[in-house]
């Protein structure tokens, strides 16, 4: 009876509705699985496409890098912007992506660089009346072709297929045109003494008006010692053609009796040699220097300084350093040159050298074009002054 009864009760959780039998549930656990396969799958060529696409923007990041650095080389050393092009297009074309073909130039534009403080990046435009912008600058925009077929991943997948992969760079081979305008009147044969009209001998006899300054220890001396020191520094920092340097000095038109004296002169016209700098104030150095000061007439030669040399049209970034040891005694005042040049693109330095300088003058030139005024009131701080400026010369820029 017990065992009958027991067999009833099984047979009658069998004939319930809510029982499944073992055969009814074959193959789902096969269902199951295919579906996370095939989303596994997918999730997979998904990942393998977003590392692709990584690796192209990074490849071509660097075909840009490179391709826009070649060019602002060209550019700089040629001045010829279709040589530019075509060095930036051999450069690009010899990146290749992993099936053999090459990368794609874009666009490349060539402008005036501009820092933008608050994104910290540059942007380029064509003007050129800004003293703080750097000449020569190139952007250039470089894609990847389509690599597989008609799509840009490996794996298509709708909205991913078309990817644009695109990257661009700027650079700019920051040439530079440096200008040195100079007083070379009477009061720079004086001493260091802030003392006027006392000589390095302890006179002032009107017989040192008509002698050399002396070599060691008058002003003159100081400032070619400067000048030394800014030019061993440009050449240990620069590349090969970066900085060209020209002189122009200014005294006033003064005659007395075989002793004479220009208002201004280009002493050294714009030149990839330093050194000249350094022989033309060494033959300047070895004659009397006489006259008043006449600031207004040596800012109107800075043009044709740098014209009359190796101009660099496309890249030449025009760096102009005003010095003088004392007042503007002649002349109209330099501030509508200065004006002049800052328009054209000029950032103006200025140094005051001694106690008799007039600071409050440079500094405002200093202020129109854009520049740093400097004032040295011995031989040691005028040494210091142009080991700054120098330091502050750029260099290539990529960005």
């Amino acid at each position: 009876m017990r065992q009958r009864s027991l067999k009833n009760r099984c047979s009658g959780v069998q004939n319930s509705p809510f029982y499944n039998s073992p055969k009814t549930r074959r193959g789902s656990m096969t269902v199951l699985m295919a579906i996370v396969l095939v989303a596994t799958t997918i999730v997979c060529l998904l990942v393998v496409n977003v590392a692709y696409i990584e690796m192209a923007r990074t490849d071509v990041q660097t075909a840009a890098d490179l391709s826009v650095k070649a060019a602002a080389n060209e550019l700089g050393q040629t001045q010829d912007t279709q040589r530019m092009t075509n060095i930036a297009n051999q450069v690009m074309t010899r990146h290749r992506l992993s099936n053999g073909r090459p990368m794609r130039m874009e666009t490349i534009q060539q402008g005036i660089l501009s820092q933008d403080v608050t994104r910290d990046r540059f942007s380029l435009s064509q003007s050129t009346s800004n003293p703080g912008a750097t000449r020569g600058a190139i952007r250039l925009v470089a894609s990847q072709p389509a690599a597989f077929g008609n799509s840009m991943v490996p794996f298509p997948f709708p909205g991913v297929s078309n990817v644009q992969i695109a990257r661009e760079a700027s650079a700019a081979r920051t040439d530079v045109d440096l200008v040195l305008c100079i007083d070379r009147s009477a009061s720079m044969a004086w001493d260091q003494s802030n003392v006027p009209f006392l000589y390095p001998n302890g006179t002032k006899g009107l017989d040192n008006y008509f002698r050399p300054p002396d070599p060691f220890l008058s002003r003159w001396a100081s400032l070619t010692t400067a000048v030394k020191t800014l030019n061993s520094i440009v050449e240990d920092k620069r590349v090969p053609g970066q900085v060209h340097i020209g002189l122009v000095t200014f005294a006033s038109d003064y005659r007395f009796g075989l002793f004479t004296s220009r208002v201004a002169s280009v002493d050294q016209p714009l030149a990839n040699n330093s050194s000249l700098i350094v022989t033309a104030l060494d033959r300047i150095g070895s004659k009397p220097i006489i006259g008043d000061t006449n600031i207004s007439a040596g800012l109107g030669l800075v043009e044709t300084c740098r014209n009359n040399g190796q101009l660099r049209a496309q890249t030449g970034n025009k760096i102009l350093v005003v010095m003088s040891d004392g007042l503007r005694t002649e002349g109209p005042s330099p501030d509508a040159s200065a004006t002049a040049l800052a328009g054209n693109g000029w950032r103006i330095h200025t140094i005051t050298f001694s106690a008799q300088a007039d600071q409050s003058l440079m500094r405002n030139l200093a202020r129109v074009g854009g520049g740093v005024h400097y004032h040295a009131p011995n031989g040691n701080a005028l040494v210091q002054a142009f080991r700054d400026i120098a330091l502050s010369l750029p260099g290539t820029l990529i960005n």
